[in-house]
């Protein structure tokens, strides 16, 4: 509700008086609160036009590497994979230009997740690679359950079953006890379907009872009703 009272607010502001960080700056929010809202309201159509016009601008900072973000958060949402794909290559482009790693791997793994979508399994495991942080890095939150679910997803749908365990067990070694339960709960149901999807389905159904269980059926983010149901 908050959000879609935001978004309402940033439809309308005026875009003619803005300079061109200002412009930047509300395509970017505007996209935000539609990926929040999990909505895809008419002022969007003022997002792409601002992205394109920046673009073509050479407009290029970290306010839009995250309009394209943005952008494909909410193609994401709406089950368009490739267009979500190209934004988020653009926003990677853009982050690995200035030197942002963080934001760069994190661009990576949603083309590892939306490859997987694509069923394109061979670049999924390579965005999802790149994208991994060193040994030594802390635990840097969902982005990491990500990561494992596209890359283990992945090989188990080539047959590569040995990977598939190594990217459950690479993420069950880094999932720290502190970890929120959402993430927990959410790397549950993931790790369930790796396991499902490399036949071992009897493991599977006792993960992922675990991570109801757990939970005491509880879901606790929205954005896994799909594989908590």
């Amino acid at each position: 509700t908050t959000a879609k009272d935001l978004l309402n607010c940033t439809d309308a502001i005026p875009l003619t008086p803005l300079s061109v960080d200002d412009l930047a700056s509300l395509a970017n929010s505007k996209a935000r609160m539609s990926y929040s809202a999990s909505e895809r309201p008419p002022g969007l159509h003022d997002v792409l036009e601002v992205a394109a016009q920046l673009k073509a601008k050479g407009h290029i900072n970290s306010r839009m590497g995250n309009v394209h973000l943005g952008i494909g958060a909410v193609a994401c949402c709406e089950g368009r994979y490739q267009d979500a794909k190209a934004e988020f290559l653009a926003a990677h482009e853009i982050f690995a230009n200035l030197g942002n790693e963080s934001s760069r791997a994190h661009q990576a793994s949603q083309m590892g997740l939306c490859c997987l979508r694509l069923g394109q399994y061979e670049e999924a495991i390579k965005w999802s690679q790149s994208a991994t942080p060193s040994g030594e890095l802390q635990f840097l939150g969902y982005m990491e359950c990500q990561i494992s679910f596209s890359s283990g997803a992945s090989y188990a749908l080539l047959g590569k079953y040995q990977e598939a365990s190594g990217a459950i067990s690479r993420l069950d070694t880094r999932l720290p006890e502190s970890a929120p339960l959402w993430i927990k709960q959410a790397w549950g149901l993931h790790k369930a379907d790796i396991l499902c999807l490399s036949g071992r389905r009897p493991e599977a159904l006792q993960v992922a009872a675990d991570a109801l269980r757990s939970a005491r059926g509880t879901l606790h983010s929205a954005f896994f009703a799909g594989p908590f149901a």
